[in-house]
């Protein structure tokens, strides 16, 4: 296990599915609740209590509104701002100055809602780079709030028994195997290395997704899996919005932070 705790958190995308919500808002600034939560400052939130180390956030899209938020709440925060779109991977090796390469680094998608979010000290814990390249949080589809999606990842069976769900914990994951859907669903939790990253930069050039990266260490057997069991949402759309906002109607969602 890991002493030093650094995390990015990815908050520069478009979210063009949640038009005209996000002209004015970036994605993981809406508000999920009545009390004006978000997203992003659950995540930071989570990460302040963990006592990160390091925490960095990445800004393209209406990048002063997350400037503004993160330097408001968190000051200690580091902002990673963005002059063109680079999507995941790129925008992983764009914050690379900012990253402690010696250690492994979480890395958050800052649009996602987990009902536990300590579940990512989990995946800190298993990880090791004896045995994988990227660890992911992958949870049951059905668990996720107003999800209907096909699914990404199965783990791996032993000598071809199914395991039960207790046991899904530090084993390889195949994409979709049947090539059709999958039980479990990537949550946007994930922990990787600087040096691995610079790999893939090496292969896929400046732009380039983390599912790249996820099928590269896949081909190797080097793509591993930690399930979450609890409800999850992926603010994607519109409709995955009303939905998570209704959730929260009678969840208690507790914030230190106010808009």
């Amino acid at each position: 296990m890991t002493h030093y705790k650094q995390a990015l958190v990815f908050a520069a995308g478009l979210g063009t599915r949640l038009r005209p919500l996000t002209e004015t808002i970036p994605k993981p600034l809406l508000a999920i609740d009545a009390h004006g939560t978000n997203c992003l400052g659950l995540v930071l939130e989570y990460l302040h209590a963990e006592n990160f180390d390091r925490i960095i956030v990445n800004a393209f899209y209406l990048p002063d509104a997350i400037q503004h938020f993160v330097h408001t709440h968190y000051p200690n925060v580091i902002v990673s701002v963005e002059t063109e779109p680079l999507e995941t991977g790129g925008g992983f090796i764009h914050a690379l100055p900012y990253i402690n390469e010696a250690e492994p680094i979480l890395v958050i998608n800052g649009d996602t809602y987990l009902d536990d979010m300590s579940f990512n000290a989990a995946l800190l814990t298993h990880f090791s780079t004896k045995t994988c390249d990227i660890m992911l949080g992958v949870a049951p589809k059905e668990k996720g709030i107003a999800f209907k999606g096909a699914g990404d990842y199965d783990f791996v069976t032993i000598n071809g028994e199914h395991l039960s769900d207790k046991q899904f914990v530090n084993l390889p994951l195949n994409y979709r195997p049947n090539s059709i859907s999958a039980p479990y669903t990537f949550i946007g939790s994930r922990i990787t290395t600087a040096q691995y990253m610079r790999e893939c930069a090496q292969l896929f050039g400046k732009h380039f997704s983390f599912k790249k990266c996820f099928d590269h260490a896949e081909a190797s057997n080097r793509l591993y899996g930690c399930l979450y069991t609890t409800n999850w949402c992926d603010l994607s759309t519109v409709h995955t919005l009303e939905a998570l906002r209704k959730y929260n109607e009678i969840q208690e969602v507790t914030t230190c932070y106010k808009t």
